[in-house]
């Protein structure tokens, strides 16, 4: 009777944890897609964020996550609209590829909105109208973290 117990109070709790890994995976999901679409920077294309992993410059995991952003600058522009995107939905995004997107500011000001993704491993600031110095621990940090850099 007490196995019986164990067994059903282990299969509950097992239940219990995959639906909340289950909702938590939902919920990222869905702030992805919301980033994507209040950036503006697809904003040729549907509203259906379900299909956002057949978008123009996305690619997605197999659970549906994004993993590159490289929107074609002869397609999308993004210019302006860089800081319309909220890059800290993107938990599994290993690939960043800006050159060429009419971005102006400092660099201090660009690496500050995507210098938290831990998993970026490539990022692409080149041919655009960025100055400034990267401070000595950001620079440590993407040295650290990032295995190609291209900023000029």
């Amino acid at each position: 009777m007490v196995m019986l117990w164990s067994t059903t109070v282990l299969s509950s709790y097992v239940a219990s944890q995959v639906a909340a890994t289950t909702s938590a995976t939902t919920m990222s999901l869905e702030r992805e897609a919301k980033a994507l679409l209040e950036s503006g920077w697809w904003s040729n294309y549907s509203n259906d964020t379900l299909q956002r992993c057949n978008w123009t410059g996305i690619s997605c995991n197999d659970a549906g996550s994004v993993t590159k952003i490289y929107p074609p600058s002869g397609v999308i522009k993004v210019g302006d609209k860089f800081k319309n995107m909220d890059f800290s939905c993107f938990l599994n995004l290993v690939f960043l590829s800006l050159g060429g997107h009419e971005l102006n500011g400092t660099m201090e000001d660009f690496m500050f909105n995507i210098g938290n993704l831990s998993t970026l491993r490539h990022l692409d600031l080149s041919n655009n109208s960025l100055y400034g110095r990267l401070s000595t621990r950001l620079g440590t940090d993407l040295r650290d973290r990032f295995l190609r850099l291209f900023i000029f």
